[in-house]
């Protein structure tokens, strides 16, 4: 039998106010991105690698997918996308790149966009399987 705390995620959560509405946590973002990552890795193939990228200027992209030698890039977006505008990252990413796809996760926005010849799609976290096998196609 271990010992020590029965409920680790319990005491973390009330040292660090995880028991408010998601809505009003501080680590909401960090949430977000570890559930997008979580639903990543369940669809990736044994093959397929995942990394981050960031800029020596700052930009960021949570998780760059390699599948059967095509990149896919992926941002986590915790908040409502209101409209399917690539971030500043994700321009960069793209320019830098060329990915065969780019998708932004997040809670409501399902749209479809393009940038500079880069498809760029908005898709809810269950869509991530039709995310990753875009990049097969």
């Amino acid at each position: 039998k271990m010992s020590g705390a029965k409920n680790p995620p319990a005491v973390r959560n009330a040292l660090f106010g995880g028991f408010l509405p998601v809505a009003d946590r501080a680590d909401r973002g960090a949430l977000w991105e570890c559930t997008v990552f979580t639903e990543i890795v369940k669809h990736l193939d044994l093959l397929d690698q995942i990394h981050f990228w960031r800029s020596k200027g700052g930009a960021e992209v949570d998780f760059v997918v390699i599948r059967q030698g095509r990149i896919i890039g992926i941002e986590a977006k915790a908040g409502d996308s209101r409209d399917a505008r690539p971030s500043r990252s994700a321009r960069s990413f793209i320019s830098a790149y060329r990915p065969h796809l780019f998708a932004v996760i997040n809670r409501s926005l399902r749209e479809d966009t393009s940038l500079d010849g880069v498809d760029v799609v908005f898709r809810r976290p269950w869509e991530i399987p039709e995310v990753l096998e875009g990049a097969i196609a």
